[in-house]
């Protein structure tokens, strides 16, 4: 793969990685029945700031336009499809269904 492929991948998956980081957080902290506002003061705000700087650590790499090496690619790629279906899973059985409409058996 040529360094210019490498490098246009490389942003799209740390803007991806940006995105899903910031979408996550206002999935967790947007609504006032999440769990995460029940959490002690170091546990609310560890993921609060983690999943802050998350995002704009990937958003600040994405920017950057580096060439990165094999290995940066592929954890960039693979954390990229995972943040992805993470946010996925999250709307569709936290969001859209409602966290209480669990249907029973």
């Amino acid at each position: 793969m040529v360094y210019k492929e490498m490098i246009h991948l490389f942003f799209i998956c740390n803007m991806i990685l940006s995105i899903a980081g910031g979408l996550f957080f206002l999935m967790l902290y947007g609504r006032s029945s999440s769990v995460v506002h029940r959490w002690s003061f170091i546990g609310h705000w560890s993921l609060k700031v983690g999943l802050a700087s998350f995002a704009s650590g990937a958003l600040f790499t994405a920017l950057n336009f580096d060439v990165p090496t094999y290995p940066e690619l592929l954890n960039a790629f693979g954390a990229a499809l995972i943040w992805t279906w993470a946010c996925f899973f999250h709307y569709k059985y936290f969001l859209k269904d409602g966290y209480s409409s669990k249907k029973s058996a």
